[in-house]
């Protein structure tokens, strides 16, 4: 099956024009104590151009040149925003951004209090989000990547275009009470290299497991599911509720983005953690994150097959509206008893970059089907 996608890989390259624009590296920092800054928002000002930093502080955008007259902003909770002319930027090395933090004194706040109980806060954003967020579907560009790192060493990575079918949020109203699910097609794949140590039948074989219903087809392993996770959560937060209006939620904090306040509204239970950041005055949604455990009972396999999830989904405000920005996810797996002990982590993440107005080849759309056969063999 490999030998199928790489000669799919060839014709996409050929047939692939470079279409993203001008390339920039970023190395974002805090002024003070020089640290990295994490989930920082990069954005070519009034677009849906621009990246969201990884735990290193770096990320890379494309800027195309109908927008090289424009202006950066770089901005992250409890830091003032940076503005630099993309004029000014260096496309042959990483462009080093250090942010101050904000003059906004949020220090009064011991015990946040904004007048509303957070589970009232919660509803009324999840109520308004035909208004804050686009209704539409929309179509745009973006990047997929995804490493595998098994004994603490990278050993498989592949990164593709792809071109996005977002789905717009609508009033969940009678029988259209849902949320499509969001799609994506494959333009080429920029890179491929490596092989995975450890697959599901292999490392059962290691630790003698034997699968109660016989091995599975094939020799498949965990892959980051990026669309169907972040749809599941989408619908369960926007449309069934129950997730958001059951539990114990808090403040857990109030911060401060240039002149604007964010509220972390967070509900935890038993390790797992759900997280908002709104908009304190307007009820736009910057992030949500779930922190997802597991805990191993049973055999040893349950902690390799499910492990533990974390999952992030950044959203940009163009024009008073919001649309997908970025969704990570990071899995942990590990296996240890007398005999074995490995670990194995899933990093993946997408970037969605610009609006286009083209019909995506249906024949190249990516599902679980897609990646095991034409990526992960």
């Amino acid at each position: 099956m490999r030998e199928i996608f790489v000669w799919i890989l060839l014709i996409c390259l050929f047939v692939s024009p470079e279409i993203f624009g001008q390339s920039y590296s970023f190395s974002i920092r805090s002024y003070d104590t020089n640290n990295p800054i994490a989930y920082a928002h990069v954005q070519v000002e009034g677009t849906l151009n621009g990246a969201v930093s990884g735990v290193d502080g770096r990320c890379e955008i494309r800027i195309q040149p109908e927008n090289s007259g424009g202006r950066l902003i770089i901005s992250f909770i409890g830091f003032q925003a940076a503005i630099i002319p993309i004029s000014e930027l260096n496309s042959s090395q990483t462009n080093q951004i250090l942010l101050k933090e904000s003059e906004i004194q949020l220090d009064e706040f011991n015990v946040i209090d904004i007048g509303i109980s957070p589970q009232e806060f919660l509803r009324n954003t999840i109520d308004l989000a035909d208004i804050t967020f686009y209704t539409k579907d929309y179509i745009g560009l973006a990047t997929y990547e995804e490493e595998v790192i098994e004994d603490e060493e990278t050993t498989f990575a592949y990164a593709m275009d792809i071109l996005m079918e977002a789905q717009g949020f609508r009033s969940a109203k009678g029988k259209n009470k849902h949320i499509r699910n969001d799609k994506a097609y494959l333009i080429k794949v920029n890179e491929l290299k490596g092989n995975q140590k450890y697959s599901l039948i292999t490392v059962a074989e290691m630790v003698h497991f034997t699968f109660p219903f016989g091995k599975p087809e094939g020799d498949d392993t965990y892959f980051i599911q990026f669309l169907t996770l972040k749809n599941t959560l989408e619908k369960a937060l926007f449309i069934d509720s129950k997730m958001v209006f059951t539990g114990e939620w808090f403040f857990e904090d109030l911060y401060a983005i240039g002149e604007e306040t964010f509220v972390k509204v967070t509900k935890e239970s038993d390790g797992y953690k759900v997280s908002f950041d709104i908009d304190r005055n307007t009820n736009h949604i910057r992030s949500i994150e779930v922190v997802s455990p597991y805990k191993e009972e049973g055999n040893l396999m349950q902690s390799y097959t499910r492990g533990n999830v974390s999952f992030r989904v950044d959203y940009f405000k163009i024009e008073g509206r919001s649309y997908l920005k970025s969704v990570e996810i990071i899995k942990q797996s590990s296996i240890k008893s007398d005999s074995v002990n490995l670990t194995k982590q899933n990093r993946g993440k997408l970037v969605f970059h610009r609006l286009v107005d083209e019909k995506p080849d249906k024949k190249m759309e990516i599902d679980e089907q897609f990646i095991r056969e034409r990526i992960y063999k």
